[in-house]
């Protein structure tokens, strides 16, 4: 029998050709805006590739603490809904390990990333993102002409399935077909590595 030499090297996620690349659309609700005063009360994840879904993670989480009737009002999400759910200490490191080797997107990434790191200093442990791709500016720059880039108006315009708007899953689905929206229209998107969406997008994690 002959000697046969198989290539099983995966190549770092930012050298990444897009359609080799694995990326998950990432959604957090939240008690309110601010990552020190306020907590994740709803994780949705959703992986894909540029052929579709591929799985999802999607989890209530009590905050061990009250949700504010203005957020229960944009979110739906009530006290009694959440008080028999898992706490971030029970999921963190699942839900590092479900995004793990993707390339995360989500629409105003910073306002998920912001919480997410936060929620790792509260359980004392350390997360940080090397990239990411924000759909706001992603869409700004490859879909010109709209009055708002919000992902609900989006969807609107763009005529795609919104789902239950600010749920954590539907929103990130819905992240994700925007991002696919918008892919074709970036110029030579089909020959972009990771590292060239990333700048194109011109997204900073903060």
């Amino acid at each position: 029998m002959s000697d046969q030499y198989f290539d099983f090297f995966t190549p770092p996620l930012k050298e990444q050709k897009l359609e080799d690349t694995v990326f998950t659309a990432l959604d957090f609700e939240t008690t309110g805006l601010y990552p020190d005063s306020d907590r994740v009360i709803e994780v949705g994840i959703l992986k894909f590739d540029l052929k579709g879904e591929i799985d999802s993670f999607e989890t209530l989480i009590n905050p061990g603490r009250h949700i504010p009737s203005e957020s229960s009002k944009i979110s739906g999400i009530s006290n009694d809904m959440v008080k028999d759910s898992p706490v971030m200490a029970d999921v963190f490191k699942d839900i590092v390990k479900f995004i793990d080797g993707s390339l995360v997107i989500a629409h105003n990434i910073n306002f998920d990333y912001s919480f997410l790191k936060k929620e790792a200093q509260l359980l004392g442990e350390e997360f940080k993102l090397d990239m990411g791709v924000d759909t706001v500016n992603l869409s700004r720059k490859a879909l010109k002409g709209y009055q708002s880039y919000s992902l609900q108006n989006l969807a609107k315009y763009l005529h795609l399935s919104a789902g239950n708007a600010h749920r954590a899953l539907d929103d990130s689905r819905l992240c994700m077909q925007l991002f696919l929206k918008a892919l074709p229209n970036i110029e030579n998107s089909s020959g972009m590595t990771v590292k060239e969406l990333f700048l194109y997008s011109n997204t900073r994690l903060k």
